[in-house]
C-alpha cells in the first residue's frame, strides 16, 4: 500500500512538474534574439571611471518552486538570459543604492549621452522592454517604494495581451504607473516585434514601409490611451536599419533610439541618434556590480 502511494505521489509530482515547465516555458522562457545569447559585458566597459549605464530588463518573474526546479533541470538560455527573479531584482537595486549610484530618468540619461564629458561619477537609468505584467507586478512596487525613475517601452498592440511568452501590462496598469510620476512611456513598435530568418523586422529593408506605418499606429495608440507624446524608441532585438533610424530622426518627435550594445557610456563615448544600453540578466550582473562598486 505504501509503495503504491509512493508511486502515485511520484507520478503526480512528475505531471505537476511537467505542467509547470510548460507554463513557465510558455509564459516566461521563450524569447529569440539576434544578439550574443550570453550578453556579456567586456572588460573595457568595466574600466570606465565615469559612466552612464542604461539598463534594459524584460521579465521580472516570481521565485516560484516551478522556476527553481526548471532552472536546475534546464540550460535554456531564454530562461537564464531574459528573465530576472524578483528577489534578484530587489538585490540589484540594493546593490546600486549601497554603491551610491545616481538613479536618473531617461531624459537625463539621453542628455548625458549627448554630452558625455559632463558625466562625473556613475549613473544608472532603468528601462523595461515590452513592459510585461510580471514587471508591473514585481518590479514596479520596488521602484515606487524607492522612488526610482524608469522607462517603459511599449508594444502598443499588446497591452493586456500575450507576446508569445508572457502577458503584457494593460493600459490601466500603464496609466497607474504614469500617475506615479516615475515612468517615461515610449515605443517598442506597434506590431513589428518579430524576427524573420533570425533577423529583426526593423533591420530588413523590404519592411521599411511597414516600419513607417507601424510607427504611426504606435504613436496614435500611445497618445490616445496615455495622452503622452513618446520621445524615445527601443529597437526590438536591439537594432534597426539606417533608413528606419533616419525616418525616426527626421520625421518623428523621437529624440533617440536605444540598442542593446552592452556598453556603458563613458566620457569619450559621444552618442549619436542611436544610444547604448545594457541588457541585464542574472549572468552578467556580477560584471555590472564590479563596475558600480569599483
Amino acid at each position: 500500500m505504501h509503495k503504491l502511494k509512493r508511486i502515485v505521489v511520484a507520478i503526480t509530482f512528475s505531471l505537476v512538474l511537467g505542467a509547470m515547465i510548460l507554463i513557465v516555458g510558455k509564459n516566461d522562457l521563450y524569447r529569440q534574439s539576434a544578439n550574443d545569447p550570453k550578453f556579456e559585458i567586456n572588460t573595457a566597459q568595466l574600466k570606465k571611471d565615469n559612466g552612464v549605464a542604461i539598463l534594459s530588463y524584460h521579465r521580472i518573474i516570481d521565485d516560484s518552486f516551478a522556476l527553481k526546479t526548471v532552472k536546475l533541470l534546464t540550460n535554456n538560455n531564454q530562461l537564464h538570459d531574459y528573465n530576472v527573479t524578483t528577489s534578484n531584482f530587489e538585490k540589484q537595486i540594493r546593490d546600486l543604492k549601497k554603491a551610491r549610484v545616481k538613479f536618473i530618468d531617461l531624459k537625463t540619461a539621453e542628455k548625458l549621452a549627448r554630452n558625455p564629458k559632463k558625466i562625473k561619477g556613475k549613473y544608472v537609468s532603468i528601462t523595461f522592454d515590452d513592459m510585461a505584467e510580471s514587471a508591473y507586478k514585481n518590479a514596479y512596487p520596488i521602484l515606487r517604494q524607492n522612488k526610482i525613475p524608469f522607462a517603459s517601452f511599449i508594444i502598443t498592440s499588446r497591452p493586456g495581451k500575450y507576446v508569445t511568452d508572457s502577458k503584457m501590462a494593460s493600459w490601466s496598469h500603464l496609466r497607474e504607473m504614469q500617475k506615479s510620476g516615475l515612468v517615461t512611456l515610449s515605443l517598442h513598435t506597434h506590431d513589428m516585434h518579430f524576427l524573420e530568418n533570425n533577423i529583426a523586422a526593423g533591420k530588413i529593408q523590404s519592411y521599411n514601409k511597414n516600419f513607417r506605418k507601424d510607427y504611426i499606429k504606435s504613436y496614435n495608440q500611445i497618445t490616445e490611451h496615455l495622452k503622452v507624446e513618446p520621445q524615445y524608441f527601443a529597437a526590438p532585438y536591439g537594432n534597426i536599419n539606417k533608413q528606419n533610424a533616419s525616418y525616426l530622426e527626421n520625421h518623428t518627435p523621437v529624440k533617440g533610439y536605444f540598442n542593446l550594445s552592452q556598453e556603458i557610456i563613458g566620457n569619450s563615448d559621444q552618442q549619436g541618434y542611436e544610444i547604448s544600453r545594457i541588457l541585464v540578466n542574472e549572468n552578467n550582473w556580477k560584471s555590472l556590480k564590479s563596475w558600480i562598486t569599483a
